[in-house]
C-alpha cells in the first residue's frame, strides 16, 4: 500500500480521469511519427493543450479538445517542416489515434472489483465522451454496464480544474462533493478536485511525487490494484467508525 489510510469516510462514488490515467496516448506518438514528427514531441503537445484549454476555460470561453489539438500539431508541424504538404490532414491523422486509444492493463479488472465494493463509477474528460466509450469497449467492458455516467467538459461547460467540473459531475451522480473522489494521474486535476470538496486519489503511474504546493489528496496509489485495496480498507473503516464517527462535529448539531 502506498499511503497511509485515509480518515475519511470511503467515497460512494470514483470519478475517472481519463487521459493518462485509464487509457495510453502512445497511439498518438505513433501518428505523430507517422505524419514525421517526433514521438517524445506527445509530451509536450499533451501539455500545451492542457494549457490552453484550462487559459481559455478560466477566462470564461471554451474550446474543445480537438480545435486545440489540430492547432498545436499544425506549429509542430510549421517548425519541424516533415515531408507532409498537407497539414491540417496530418493534424487530423494524429488526433485520429484517439480512435486507437486502449485502456491500460490493470483498468479492467480494478473497475469490477470497485463495482463489487457498491461504489459507483464514473468519468470526467477534458477530451470526449466518445474516445471513452470506444476505450471501454475496445477492453470489453460495456460502457453502460461498468460505467454508470460517462461525462466531458462540453457538458459541464468548462475545463477541468474548474470548481464547476467537479460539482457538475457530482450532481449528475446524486451525491455530494465530499461523496466523490477523482481518480487521476495529474496532480493538477487531484488539486482541483479538492479544492472543490471532493476527495481525490493520485495514480501515481510514472513514480513523480506530489507537488507539496498543492492540497495534498485524500490517497496515493501507484496502480489500479493498489487503489482498490486503499478503498477497501477505507470502507472496512468507515464500517468500524460508523456515520456518526466518520463527522466528529454531527454529534453536536442540536447546539445549533
Amino acid at each position: 500500500m502506498s499511503a497511509v489510510p485515509s480518515p475519511h469516510a470511503a467515497p460512494k462514488a470514483l470519478l475517472f480521469d481519463v487521459n493518462e490515467t485509464l487509457i495510453s496516448l502512445q497511439p498518438l506518438a505513433d501518428a505523430m511519427v507517422q505524419v514525421g514528427l517526433k514521438a517524445d514531441l506527445l509530451e509536450l503537445w499533451f501539455a500545451k493543450v492542457l494549457r490552453d484549454g484550462i487559459a481559455g476555460a478560466a477566462a470564461g470561453s471554451l474550446a474543445s479538445f480537438k480545435d486545440i489539438g489540430v492547432y498545436h500539431t499544425k506549429l509542430l508541424l510549421a517548425a519541424a517542416k516533415p515531408a507532409v504538404n498537407d497539414h491540417t490532414e496530418a493534424a487530423e491523422t494524429v488526433l485520429a489515434a484517439f480512435n486507437r486509444v486502449d485502456l491500460y492493463d490493470d483498468v479492467a479488472p480494478a473497475l469490477a472489483e470497485i463495482r463489487a465494493c457498491n461504489m459507483k463509477v464514473a468519468t470526467m474528460t477534458n477530451g470526449s465522451v466518445d474516445i471513452t466509450k470506444g476505450a471501454l469497449q475496445k477492453g470489453r467492458l460495456d460502457p453502460y454496464v461498468h460505467v454508470n455516467k460517462m461525462m466531458d467538459v462540453t457538458q459541464a461547460g468548462t475545463w477541468k480544474p474548474h470548481a464547476k467540473c467537479y460539482h457538475f459531475a457530482a450532481q449528475q451522480l446524486g451525491l455530494e462533493p465530499s461523496e466523490v473522489m477523482l481518480v487521476a494521474v495529474h496532480p493538477w486535476d487531484c488539486n482541483g478536485a479538492m479544492q472543490a470538496g471532493l476527495q481525490a486519489a493520485y495514480l501515481d503511474r510514472n513514480s513523480i511525487p506530489f507537488p507539496p504546493f498543492f492540497t495534498q489528496p485524500t490517497l496515493t496509489s501507484t496502480s489500479m490494484s493498489d487503489l482498490v485495496d486503499q478503498l477497501q480498507h477505507m470502507q472496512r473503516s468507515s464500517k468500524k467508525r460508523g456515520p456518526d464517527d466518520a463527522d466528529p462535529y454531527k454529534s453536536l448539531d442540536w447546539v445549533k
